[in-house]
């Protein structure tokens, strides 16, 4: 059901949206949405992994849980660690003796991974009512991905098993099951944004329908190259919308809640990831193997030009 080449354009995706939030967070004032990154990366995230989990459960072979959580742990831990310890130090040395306290809770409950709950515990009601900005706020995010990484094999694996136990096909069951999830999820977040839009910002379970958004495209990834190689103009006009909305979402030119911002990111993300696909896609059928193949910015956009322009001869 997946795609077998790994995209670097992709992962270049995953880091620039990852920059929009260091540059929000030291705030900029035009990037006042910036906080969408995170909603990008989560779907970036959600697609690589469940690509790489597919490809084991297509062939019928399981998930080796054991080695993946070690790699998780030693792809998370360490850049976890240095992070805690250089605030630590930088707490200590800028804040007041009362604040350590408050600081030192949020650290040790990043350091378990349960970051984002401890948040929700902390808050009283909306974000910037009562979210308090600490500093062990930004741990939130990777308690997030850290939790979902962790469970997400067991549920796929899940379906996956259901599905062969069913009259129809696995892949309608897994298809079917990764929606529903993110339906749930999704409804769930917008439901609890009015009155606890800390609970709906910051749960995995409501932010989970970031990542499932990104599972979804995983699992269907054939389907959708054949529609789009076949709507060439739909595509490149969908992929450069999608792209220009998430400049305006990540600007203050649209007055919406955090909690919506987030979900219209996600899903002009995975508008953006599908048109990657179907490009790089056509950059395989159309280029001959060799260095000018090879991977890079200034390579990628060419090969993107290139694709484009291959693919127009054949009209």
């Amino acid at each position: 059901m997946t795609t077998e080449h790994h995209q670097p354009a992709i992962d270049g995706l995953r880091a620039l949206a990852i920059t929009v939030v260091v540059l929000y967070h030291v705030g900029i004032e035009p990037l006042s949405g910036g906080s969408i990154g995170f909603a990008t990366a989560f779907v970036v995230s959600g697609y690589l992994l469940t690509s790489r989990l597919a490809d084991r459960l297509d062939l019928d072979r399981s998930v080796l849980w054991g080695q993946y959580l070690v790699r998780r742990v030693e792809r998370i831990l360490p850049a976890l660690v240095v992070s805690v310890l250089v605030a630590t130090v930088v707490v200590r040395w800028a804040l007041a003796p009362e604040a350590r306290e408050g600081a030192a809770d949020g650290f040790r409950a990043g350091l378990l991974l349960f970051g984002n709950w401890h948040l929700i515990a902390e808050s009283t009601g909306p974000i910037g009512a009562g979210v308090p900005a600490g500093a062990a706020q930004h741990l939130w995010a990777v308690a997030v991905l850290a939790q979902f990484t962790l469970l997400w094999p067991l549920v796929l694996t899940g379906l996956y098993r259901s599905g062969r136990r069913l009259p129809w096909s696995t892949a309608v069951t897994v298809r079917i099951g990764v929606l529903i999830l993110a339906l749930a999820s999704a409804g769930a977040s917008l439901w609890l944004a009015g009155d606890h839009e800390a609970r709906a910002l910051y749960g995995t379970d409501t932010r989970a329908h970031q990542f499932l958004f990104g599972a979804m495209l995983a699992v269907v990834p054939h389907q959708v190259q054949r529609f789009l190689r076949h709507q060439r103009l739909v595509a490149g006009g969908l992929g450069l919308l999608a792209v220009v909305a998430l400049g305006v979402l990540a600007s203050d030119l649209v007055a919406i809640g955090p909690v919506q911002r987030g979900m219209a990111a996600a899903l002009a993300t995975l508008v953006v990831v599908a048109a990657i696909e179907v490009v790089l896609a056509m950059v395989v059928i159309c280029m001959p193997p060799g260095p000018s193949a090879g991977h890079g910015g200034v390579r990628w956009l060419g090969a993107t030009a290139l694709a484009w322009g291959c693919d127009m001869t054949r009209s």
